[in-house]
């Protein structure tokens, strides 16, 4: 959870931490799927930022920079990412800004099984 903040502000922020707990954690390699495009794109162009997020991206940058190019950041459809929307809906409701699972509730369970085993999710597009 991270309060009253723009979407992108919010996008960016879960990145942070993320990449931030990676790093903590020892990952040496990472793929980053994220199913809001425009971050993706504000993480991998180098354009002039010049609103209120320009420390954010900065930070993950530098995080990614501090990996040798062994980080990737990926655009993704909302249908493919299930486990980060079902993850992002709980933290919308947490009590605390940070919750660490030591195994997935059920639901999620659910999720990452429908993953496991390739269960498909058509997107619809309207042209």
């Amino acid at each position: 959870s991270v309060g009253n903040r723009t979407s992108m502000r919010a996008e960016l922020l879960e990145l942070l931490f993320g990449l931030e707990e990676a790093l903590r954690l020892g990952f040496g390699k990472l793929i980053v799927r994220r199913d809001n495009n425009a971050c993706v794109n504000l993480i991998n162009e180098d354009r002039l930022i010049t609103n209120g997020l320009r420390s954010l991206v900065h930070r993950c940058k530098g995080i990614l920079a501090s990996y040798g190019g062994l980080v990737r950041v990926e655009h993704c459809y909302r249908e493919s990412n299930r486990t980060t929307d079902w993850l992002a809906n709980q933290g919308v409701e947490a009590q605390s800004s940070i919750v660490i699972l030591s195994s997935p509730p059920i639901e999620l369970c659910n999720i990452l099984r429908d993953d496991f085993v390739g269960v498909s999710f058509p997107r619809v597009v309207r042209s």
